[in-house]
């Protein structure tokens, strides 16, 4: 039984017991660093301080402030789009 529950907690050979949750965080780099021309919806949520969920909602509703671009159905924010926003908030 011990091992089973062991077992249970391990994914890919990872064990979950063990890592530190300091190492879940994403960091991502300040925005006037990123050289990038769009952002996965995970990053843009992260420079705009919005739950990743706002943005999608902004996206499928086209009621945000600034609107993504699809590339092969995922959405892709403007970096351009987001420094402008944030300078004129």
């Amino acid at each position: 039984m011990e091992n089973f529950q062991l077992e249970s907690r391990r994914i890919k050979g990872i064990d979950f017991d063990l890592v530190d949750p300091i190492f879940r965080q994403v960091t991502y780099p300040p925005l006037e660093l990123e050289t990038r021309t769009h952002l996965d919806t995970e990053c843009a949520a992260y420079h705009l301080n919005r739950q990743v969920q706002t943005l999608r909602k902004w996206a499928c509703l086209g009621t945000g402030p600034i609107r993504p671009i699809r590339i092969y159905g995922r959405l892709a924010w403007a970096v351009a789009d987001i420094k402008h926003l944030l300078e004129t908030a």
